[in-house]
């Protein structure tokens, strides 16, 4: 069970302050159970924490879930529609068909629970996923539902990650490109050569394509172009 640290949950309670007159905040802590080694710690630091931030009252409702996820998401919904919660931690958030996922996490509950990760991972297959199984920020529920709680957020969730990486732009070092520098060191393949000259790489191609020049180019050297429809 991820647990959110109490001066993370004070760091956000600072940044809404300035549009809250008070700050209402949820905290579904095991402080029975299996699991009440974490809680009960958590409950106490929570008790030490001030009575407000910049002015602002912090109200902290804190609710046991007995080291059962199902009762942490059933303490979650009151939060949201009783004590009408400005702040959760340890968000829990719900899932069904058409959801996209917003942050990566750990399934709590599912129920037929089947998600499309082909935008990530290339899986054509819906993958089947159950409690305690992994979720990954970008993907869509197609089928059933289910709850899970955020556990990679921001910059460390896989999506950006994933983002990251793919646009970082780096040469491959081949035979074919060694070989094209014979001829030239433009750094893109494959490269148009019209009556003998060097025009560009298929980026430069591609602006000269979309701008007209390339058609002028070519009729200026007397090339037919026969352009489909």
């Amino acid at each position: 069970m991820t647990v959110l640290k109490p001066i993370a949950v004070a760091a956000l309670a600072l940044l809404a302050s300035a549009a809250q007159a008070d700050i209402n905040i949820g905290i579904s802590l095991p402080l029975t159970g299996p699991a009440n080694g974490l809680g009960i710690p958590m409950q106490n630091g929570i008790k030490l924490w001030p009575a407000s931030i910049g002015g602002e009252k912090l109200n902290v409702v804190v609710l046991d879930d007995g080291s059962d996820p199902t009762k942490g998401v059933q303490n979650t919904q009151r939060f949201l529609t009783q004590d009408k919660a400005d702040i959760v931690a340890d968000d829990v958030i719900e899932l069904g068909p058409g959801d996209q996922l917003i942050v990566d996490g750990d399934v709590l509950e599912a129920a037929s629970l089947e998600v499309d990760e082909s935008l990530l991972t290339g899986e054509a297959d819906p993958v089947v996923k159950g409690p305690g199984d992994q979720v990954l920020s970008g993907s869509f529920v197609v089928a059933g539902s289910g709850a899970y709680r955020a556990t990679k957020v921001g910059s460390d969730a896989y999506a950006a990650k994933l983002a990251a990486e793919a646009s970082k732009f780096t040469l491959v070092d081949s035979e074919l490109r060694n070989g094209i520098k014979v001829y030239s060191n433009w750094p893109t393949i494959p490269q148009l050569y019209v009556k003998g000259e060097f025009v560009g790489g298929c980026d430069i191609i591609r602006e000269m394509f979309q701008a007209g020049e390339l058609q002028q180019l070519f009729a200026d050297k007397g090339i037919p172009v026969d352009v489909a429809a």
